[in-house]
C-alpha cells in the first residue's frame, strides 16, 4: 500500500498528457485561466521545480515514516499557490485506495463556530463516511470486554486503552451497540445536533475531542496506512477575522498543530499564505504571531513568475495545446511569434508580471486572434518553436529581466501602486473588511449588502435599474432592472445558508411569480439569486418543476466578490473585481462575452 502511494507522490507534478487531455476539461481550464481563476483540476505546470521537489520529499516522508508534516505554500499573490493545491487535491482525489484527502478555507469554519479542528473531522466524515464509520468499529471492537462487565468499568478499559477523555470515551462506547451507533459516529464525525446529543445522553465534544478523534482515525492500520492530507487555502484570511473570531481559531489551530507533531501518523498539513500577510503577522505581538513562528520552518518558497523567452515558450505551447483540444483551433510557430509580440507589448504598459495575469493576458489574446486568423489544419499543435530567423520588433525580454531586479524597481519611472500584485492586495484587504462586516451583520443587514452589491455589478454590466411592479413586499431581496424595452430582469437575491430556509425562500421567489402574473406581466425573466453550497437536490426538483425560474446559485467567493464590489473606492479595484465575477453573468445568459474587449 504504501509503496504506491510514494509512486503516486513521485508523479504528483507531472503534466497531463496530450493525448489524456479531453476538451471539456480543457475548456473549463482555459475559462478559469481567462478570468484570473486559478482552474480546478490544473493540468500543467511552467517551473517551479524547487517548490515541487520539496513538496514530494515532506509528502513522502509524511508517508513512510508514519509521521505529520506541515507545508506553508509561501508567495506573492497571483504566482500560482492555489493553483498547486487544486492540483494535489484533484490528483490525490482520484486515488481513494492510497490518500484521504480534504480540502478547506477559513470560510468554511464559520458553520462551526470558527474551529478549524471540527471542520476538518465534519470533512472526513462527509468526504468518507464508510471508512470513517469502518475505522471507528474496528478501534472499540479491538477492545476485547469481559463477560459482565460493569459500564463504569468498560468507560475505563476504553479511556485507558485509547488514552481518551470520559466524554468522548461515552460516545465510543455507543458504537458497541446497532440502535445507537448511528447516533454516536455522527457526534464522533462532528455532524450531529441536539437530537444525537440527547439520545445518547452526551455532552458535545470539546476541540481536545476532535482532536483525538483525527489522531484515532490516522492512527489506525484498518484505513490501509493511507496518506490523510489537509489543505487549508488562503490561510490569510484568518488574519482578516474579527478579533472574536481570530480569538477562537488561532489558539484552535495552535492546539492541532501542537497535537498533531508528536501524536497524528501519515497526516500532512497544507496551507497556502501570501507573502504579504506572512510579513504583516511577523509585525505583531499576539496569538497570529505566535502560531507563525511554528509554522515559519515548514515554509515552501514558490519562485515568482519570470518573464523569460523560455518560460513564455513553455506557457504559449502548453496554452496552444488545450485551445487545439477545447476548440480544435491550432497554434503554427509563426503565429506564435504574433503572439509572442503582443503579449510583451502588453505587459510592458502594465509592468505586470505575476503568472496568473501573464496566463489571462495570453489567452485573452489568442481569443482576440481567433477570428482573424485561419491555420493550417493539418498539423497538430506539437511544441511551438519560436522563430528565431525573424527579428522581433524589440528586445523586451532583456527588458523583464533587467526590470525584475531591485535596481529598475527602485526607479521612480515605475509605478509600483497600479502594479497588478498591488492592486490584488488592496482588493483583498477590502475583501477582508467586506467579510468582516459580512460575519458581524443580521440575516437582513446580509441580505441588505448583498442586494446593493448585486445592484452595483448589474449596473456595471450595463443594466438599468428601474420599477417593473408596484408591489411593496419583497423589496428588500428583489432587484429589478432592464437592458432595453423588451427585456426585463426580477431577481430574487437571498443569502440563505440551510436547505429548509433556501427551499423557503424559493417559494416566496414563486410569490413574487405569481404576483408578476397577476400584473399581467408576461415578459420579465426571473431569477433565484442564492448561495451554491445550499443546493440539494429537494430545490433541483424545484427548478425542474419551475422552469420559467431561471436557477443562478452563486459560488461563496462569486458573493464575497460582490460584497466587495460595493466597497471599491476606484475604477481599478472596480474593474478587477468586474473581471472576476462577470463569468458568473456570462453563464446565466445575463451577458456576452465580447471577443474584443482585450484589445479595448
Amino acid at each position: 500500500m504504501k509503496t504506491q502511494g510514494l509512486e503516486e507522490i513521485d508523479h504528483l507534478f507531472e503534466n497531463v498528457r496530450k493525448e489524456n487531455l479531453t476538451a471539456e476539461s480543457s475548456k473549463n481550464e482555459l475559462n478559469a485561466m481567462r478570468n484570473t481563476q486559478p482552474p480546478e483540476k490544473p493540468t500543467f505546470f511552467v517551473n517551479q521545480e524547487r517548490a515541487k521537489e520539496e513538496i514530494k520529499r515532506k509528502l513522502k516522508g509524511s508517508l513512510s515514516e508514519d509521521k505529520f508534516s506541515c507545508i506553508l505554500l509561501q508567495g506573492v499573490i497571483g504566482d500560482g499557490k492555489t493553483h498547486f493545491l487544486n492540483h494535489m487535491y484533484s490528483h490525490f482525489k482520484k486515488n481513494k485506495e492510497n490518500f484521504y484527502i480534504i480540502k478547506l478555507r477559513v470560510e468554511d469554519t464559520e458553520r462551526y463556530k470558527r474551529n478549524l479542528v471540527k471542520t476538518m473531522v465534519a470533512e472526513l466524515f462527509s468526504n468518507y463516511y464508510e471508512d470513517f464509520f469502518n475505522t471507528f468499529h474496528t478501534i472499540i471492537n479491538e477492545i476485547p470486554m469481559l463477560d459482565d462487565v460493569t459500564y463504569e468499568n468498560e468507560l475505563n478499559i476504553i479511556r485507558m486503552k485509547l488514552n481518551v477523555a470520559d466524554d468522548l470515551a461515552k460516545v465510543l462506547i455507543k458504537l458497541r451497540k446497532a440502535d445507537t451507533a448511528r447516533a454516536a459516529i455522527r457526534i464522533l464525525g462532528a455532524s450531529n445536533g441536539r437530537t444525537e446529543l440527547k439520545k445518547l445522553d452526551v455532552k458535545e465534544l470539546s476541540s481536545t475531542d476532535y482532536i483525538e478523534v483525527l489522531r484515532l482515525f490516522s492512527n489506525c492500520s484498518a484505513n490501509g496506512e493511507k496518506l490523510f492530507i489537509i489543505i487549508l487555502d488562503e490561510f490569510e484570511h484568518a488574519y482578516g477575522l474579527p478579533s472574536y473570531a481570530r480569538n477562537i481559531f488561532f489558539p484552535n489551530f495552535k492546539q492541532f498543530y501542537d497535537a498533531a507533531g508528536p501524536g497524528f501518523k501519515r497526516v500532512s498539513f497544507i496551507a497556502a499564505l501570501t507573502e504579504q500577510s506572512a510579513k504583516a503577522s511577523k509585525s505583531k505581538e499576539d496569538m497570529e504571531t505566535a502560531m507563525w513562528t511554528r509554522l515559519e520552518p515548514n515554509i515552501v518558497e514558490l519562485d515568482s513568475f519570470r518573464i523569460t523567452q523560455e518560460n513564455i515558450k513553455q506557457l504559449l505551447n502548453h496554452i496552444a495545446i488545450r485551445y487545439e483540444k477545447a476548440y480544435e483551433y491550432l497554434i503554427d510557430s509563426s503565429m506564435s511569434n504574433e503572439i509572442m509580440k503582443e503579449l510583451l507589448k502588453h505587459l510592458n504598459s502594465t509592468q505586470a508580471t505575476n503568472y496568473r495575469y501573464v496566463v489571462s493576458s495570453l489567452i485573452r489574446i489568442i481569443d482576440s486572434k481567433k477570428d482573424n486568423f485561419s491555420f493550417n489544419l493539418s498539423k497538430p499543435t506539437e511544441e511551438l518553436v519560436i522563430d528565431k530567423t525573424e527579428e522581433l520588433e524589440f528586445d523586451l525580454f532583456s527588458f523583464f529581466e533587467n526590470s525584475q531586479t531591485e535596481e529598475i524597481l527602485g526607479k521612480d519611472n515605475i509605478n509600483l501602486d497600479t502594479s497588478p500584485n498591488a492592486l490584488e492586495l488592496q482588493v483583498s484587504k477590502l475583501k477582508n473588511e467586506a467579510v468582516n462586516a459580512w460575519d458581524k451583520s443580521s440575516g437582513q443587514g446580509r441580505n441588505s449588502q448583498m442586494k446593493t452589491s448585486f445592484e452595483k455589478a448589474l449596473i456595471n454590466f450595463g443594466f438599468n435599474l428601474t420599477k417593473i411592479f408596484t408591489h411593496k413586499k419583497g423589496t428588500s431581496t428583489r432587484v429589478e432592472a432592464s437592458k432595453n424595452v423588451d427585456d426585463l430582469y426580477v431577481f430574487y437575491v437571498t443569502t440563505a445558508k440551510t436547505g429548509k430556509t433556501l427551499l423557503e425562500k424559493f417559494e416566496e421567489c414563486l410569490k413574487l411569480k405569481d404576483d408578476m402574473m397577476n400584473d399581467d406581466i408576461h415578459r420579465i425573466k426571473l431569477y433565484f439569486v442564492y448561495p451554491y453550497e445550499a443546493r440539494n437536490d429537494s430545490l433541483i426538483e424545484k427548478f425542474i418543476l419551475h422552469p420559467e425560474v431561471h436557477d443562478m446559485g452563486l459560488e461563496q467567493t462569486i458573493y464575497y466578490d460582490l460584497l466587495t464590489l460595493r466597497l471599491a473606492k476606484n475604477k481599478d479595484e472596480l474593474n478587477y473585481l468586474i473581471h472576476k465575477i462577470e463569468d458568473s453573468f456570462i453563464k446565466n445568459g445575463l451577458l456576452e462575452r465580447d471577443r474584443n474587449e482585450f484589445n479595448k
